[in-house]
């Protein structure tokens, strides 16, 4: 992901969020924060979702709920 040269953040995980929330119908409001925090709000639910290039750990799997892996990094 990245921001254009006119503010547009840009890359595939924004197109991916965008193919979900159309054919979801539901509206995307994006808030730019460190990972750490991106995964304590997904637990406190004061984000609906996240979406983020992550290595998903064992330990990670158990507090928050992983939709799907685009792929799957092998560390």
């Amino acid at each position: 992901m990245f921001q254009s040269a006119t503010g547009e953040l840009q890359g595939f995980n924004i197109d991916l969020i965008q193919a979900i929330a159309s054919s979801a119908g539901f509206k995307v409001k994006y808030q730019n924060m460190p990972f750490v925090v991106m995964i304590l709000a997904l637990q406190a639910q004061t984000v609906d979702a996240a979406i983020a290039a992550m290595t998903i750990t064992a330990e990670q799997a158990k507090t928050i709920f992983l939709a799907f892996w685009v792929e799957r990094n092998k560390r």
